[in-house]
């Protein structure tokens, strides 16, 4: 199991999407709370393979993603933040 935790700030309230992909499988939990899961590849990572919608309000919160794999497992993450707001 590998964790990996961020934590960023919203300047504003927004609705935006968390795009992951994966090796192995992982959840995803934002502020404690989890928002979603997904299976994984099962072989080489891509980008963008699982979206979760999000609603942030305004300030600091904190994502963690926790995989199923080992310390080999790969892990992409990203906010659709085209506007550069977080």
């Amino acid at each position: 199991e590998v964790v990996v935790s961020a934590e960023f700030t919203a300047a504003a309230a927004m609705k935006t999407k968390l795009l992951v992909g994966g090796t192995d499988g992982f959840t995803v939990k934002l502020d404690g709370k989890e928002i979603g899961a997904g299976k994984g590849t099962g072989k080489r990572a891509a980008p963008d393979t699982e979206g979760f919608d999000v609603t942030l309000s305004e300030g600091k919160h904190t994502l963690t993603i926790t995989t199923k794999g080992g310390a080999s497992n790969w892990l992409y993450a990203r906010f659709l933040d085209p506007d550069r707001k977080l």
